[in-house]
């Protein structure tokens, strides 16, 4: 079975392993990527999950949706292409849902 998994699990799960031992070039590379690209804690991130899981978006996407934060309706259908059936109330549902976790500035 296949688990998504988020950029904000990845800098968790790599910040503790950095915590027990070195990491490798490209365990170091993920890590910095994954922390400069998270804009959520993983706890914030698991409940934006499954807010999406319970609106009916695949595992897939929601994880998709919750790396990307997406801001407008053209970043939201750009995410939800690989949905079979994408009309503008999934498109706005997105946007609702994530509008709630989107940081402030």
């Amino acid at each position: 079975m296949r688990k998504y998994l988020t950029l904000a699990e990845v800098k968790e799960y790599l910040d503790a392993e950095a915590n027990t031992r070195e990491l490798g070039k490209f365990s170091s590379a993920a890590r910095e990527h994954a922390g400069n690209f998270a804009r959520l804690s993983a706890k914030e991130t698991k409940k934006l999950i499954e807010e999406l899981l319970n609106a009916k978006f695949s595992e897939e996407v929601a994880v998709k949706i919750a790396d990307i934060l997406p801001a407008t309706p053209e970043e939201a259908r750009a995410v939800l292409q690989k949905e079979v059936d994408v009309d503008e109330n999934k498109v706005s549902t997105a946007l609702e849902i994530v509008k709630k976790y989107i940081p402030k500035k």
